[in-house]
Formats: structure tokens, C-alpha cells, sequence
């Protein structure tokens, strides 16, 4: 049972959920929602469909305390539209109708305060127009908008050089409306195309931007593999994977001291594939490589945890082996390292029978330094050489010959 006053991690993030953003969080999440174009016209929208009800209001309540009431259910009509396009915005999500929509009822409302404007101000609201339909359509589209408004004044004047309906703004001021009208359009429309070709090139300056980075990212990448390559061929053999001659080396002095320290015994076995050059000329360097993965593969499945392989030439393997290096202990351990590695190989041409030559070094027996226990090796390798040497000596190839038994 849980104590009084104790809360759980689940109850702590309910709550948690349950606290109420804060002004600033909303102020920071409106700012990064307006980021985006779409965003910033449903925004636009809002705003201007919430400032315009509120001027319409305001608008219709004085036109009915001067009797101005054909005004003033004009304007409660523009309030009532506005109201109910901002609510269908919010529900269908279609913005392109509402822009259209706010755009007709601002005309709309423009050409009735020419009718009954307060103190002759109709006229000024005109230019609000060219910058709401530049915002919402862009260039293009707003001229389209901007020459009904044109036609909207061109057919006020008309109207009231026939008699047909009287403003209180003589014909003239209207067509000097028009004239000033057309400078701020045609100023707005100069910064939309400037502020549009801006963008674009901002974008296809960033889609270049961002090309170079993928490509320079590509390219460090691939520098990165060639250096972890050439680190690891600097230190291991390219076609076995294993230590390189100046890798063990280092391993070696490290061991030679090691063992001084410590009292440790180690010996050194040297492993040579006989005729191996024949083997690289008849079939080729791939059948080569094949045979040194596979020797490789043998001669490490008789390694201990602490032991350690090289390959130090282009046919010679060496093995460091932790422990005391007895006569008798050795030569079997000889016996039975030749008995894995010389069994057949299936190659492409046919079945291979690598044979190998071998020599052991004991540390400190046979040197107490890595350039001695080398030269002990390489003597004793030799030796078994020209002792193993005879008539049926060498490596044994038939190409196409039957699989034989225990090929890998």
C-alpha cells in the first residue's frame, strides 16, 4: 500500500499533463507555428476577421445612434459574414475560400463607407486593400483582386456622374483614389516580386548549401574509411586480416619483455608454405589468397587465449605460443599443427594439398631478444626444409580431381 503523500512517477506525469501552458509557452508555439506560410495566412485571417467585427461593430452602432440604419445593417451584415467565414475556416480548413470570402465582403464593406463614411474617411480605407490581397494571393493574384476594386470605383463614378447614387466625395477625388490607389498597388506588388525572387533564391541557395554538406559529409566519410583502411594496413596484412610483420614485432618485444620480467616461457613457430610461388603461376593469385585464408584459418584454431599469429611474408606465418617449450611437447605439437594445416583444400581448379615447412624457437633457450628468436626460427624452418626435402616434396595440385575429404 502506498504511504500518505507519496506519489508515483504515473501520477506525477498526469499532473504534470494536466498543468496549463504558460503565456510565454503559447507565445513561443505561436511565433514557431507562424514559421510556416500557411500558418501565417490562417493567422492573418484571424486577426483581421477579429479586428474588422470589432470595427464593424463599432461602426454599426454609431451609424445607428446618427440614422444612418442602411449603413448600419450593412455593417452588422459584414460582422455577421466575416463571423460565420472565420468559423468555416476553423472547420474545414479550407483557406483559399475563406481568403476569397474575406476578400468580397472587405470590397464590399470599402464601397459602402463611400456611401455613408464618417467625417469623409471612406476613402482612406481603400488602401488597406492592396495589401491584404498582395499578403493573401501574391502578386499575381492580388492584381487579379486589385482590378475589381478598380471596377468597384470605376462603377461608383460612373453611378454618380449618371445620378444614379450620390457620395458625399466628388468624381475627381475619387478618380485622384484611384490614381494613389494604383501607386500603392503598384509599390506592393514591386515588393512582393522582390521579396518572392528573394525567397527563392534563398531556397535554391539553401538546396545548393545543403548538397555540399551531404557531399562533404560523403566525402569525409569515405577520407574516414580510407584512413581506418590504411590504419589497419599499416599494422595487419591485407589479404588475411592478420598482424603484419612490423605489428608483430612490436608484440614480440612487448612478449620478450613480459617474460623477463615475469619469468614466462614462449616459443616461436615459423611456418612456410612450400611451393607456394608454383601455386601463385599455375592458377593464379586468387587461388593463392585462398589457400593463405585457409592455412591462416587452421593455424589460429591452435592458438590459446593469449597467443598470437602474423603473417610476415608472402608465404610465411609465424605463431607466438605462451608456455614452457619441452622437446618432446614441442615435437608433438609440431606433429599435430602439420596434421590440421596439410589437409586437402577444394579449390576452383580442383583439390590442394598444402604442405609446410616448420621451425621453432624457445625463449630464452634459443635467444632472449625478438631479432634472435627470429633467426633461431628462421634456421630451425630451414632445417626441416632441406630434412623434409626428397622426391615426393612440394604441394600437390590436380585440377578438376574429386572432392576430397575434409575441404573447407
Amino acid at each position: 500500500m502506498k504511504p500518505k503523500g507519496m506519489e508515483t512517477p504515473a501520477t506525477e506525469s498526469r499532473q504534470h499533463s494536466q498543468v496549463p501552458p504558460q503565456p510565454h509557452a503559447r507565445i513561443r508555439r505561436l511565433l514557431a507555428d507562424l514559421s510556416d506560410q500557411h500558418s501565417r495566412r490562417v493567422a492573418f485571417i484571424s486577426c483581421f476577421t477579429v479586428v474588422g467585427l470589432l470595427s464593424l461593430c463599432g461602426f454599426g452602432g454609431y451609424h445607428l445612434l446618427i440614422d444612418l440604419h442602411a449603413m448600419a445593417i450593412v455593417n452588422f451584415t459584414m460582422a455577421i459574414l466575416g463571423s460565420l467565414n472565420l468559423l468555416w475556416l476553423q472547420r474545414s480548413g479550407n483557406i483559399a475560400r475563406a481568403e476569397n470570402l474575406m476578400l468580397v465582403l472587405l470590397l464590399v464593406d470599402l464601397v459602402a463607407n463611400l456611401y455613408g463614411n464618417l467625417d469623409q474617411t471612406g476613402p482612406y480605407w481603400f488602401f488597406a486593400y492592396p495589401l491584404v490581397a498582395f499578403f493573401l494571393k501574391g502578386p499575381r493574384k492580388g492584381l487579379v483582386w486589385l482590378s475589381a476594386a478598380f471596377c468597384s470605383l470605376l462603377g461608383v463614378i460612373l453611378a454618380q456622374n449618371l445620378g444614379l447614387a450620390q457620395t458625399s466625395i466628388s468624381s475627381r477625388a475619387l478618380v485622384i483614389l484611384m490614381v494613389a490607389l494604383a501607386t500603392v498597388s503598384a509599390m506592393t506588388a514591386f515588393y512582393q516580386i522582390v521579396v518572392a525572387l528573394a525567397e527563392e533564391r534563398l531556397s535554391h541557395r539553401t538546396l545548393e548549401l545543403g548538397a555540399e554538406v551531404l557531399q562533404r559529409q560523403s566525402v569525409e566519410q569515405s577520407l574516414r574509411r580510407v584512413e581506418e583502411r590504411v590504419r589497419f594496413l599499416s599494422r595487419n596484412d591485407a589479404v588475411t586480416g592478420l598482424a603484419n610483420r612490423a605489428s608483430f614485432l612490436d608484440q614480440l618485444s612487448l612478449a620478450a619483455a613480459l617474460a623477463r620480467r615475469y619469468h614466462h616461457r614462449f616459443r616461436l613457430v615459423q611456418v612456410d608454405v612450400d611451393s607456394f610461388a608454383d601455386l601463385n603461376t599455375r592458377f593464379g593469385h586468387d587461388a593463392g589468397d585462398t589457400v593463405l585464408r585457409a592455412i591462416a584459418q587452421r593455424l589460429s584454431r591452435t592458438l590459446g587465449e593469449a597467443d598470437c599469429m602474423a603473417r610476415i611474408g608472402a608465404d610465411t606465418f609465424i605463431l607466438l605460443i605462451w608456455g614452457n617449450a619441452e622437446t618432446g611437447s614441442a615435437a608433438r605439437a609440431l606433429l599435430q599443427l602439420r596434421h590440421d594445416v596439410e589437409q586437402p583444400l577444394r579449390l576452383e581448379h580442383g583439390d590442394f594439398v598444402p604442405r609446410i615447412s616448420c621451425g621453432i624457437a624457445a625463449f630464452p633457450r634459443d635467444g632472449d631478444d625478438a631479432e634472435s628468436l627470429l633467426l633461431a626460427a628462421e634456421e630451425a624452418l630451414e632445417r626441416d626444409r632441406q630434412h623434409r626435402s626428397g622426391p615426393s616434396r612440394g604441394a600437390t595440385a590436380t585440377p578438376f580431381a574429386a572432392p576430397a575429404v575434409g575441404t573447407i
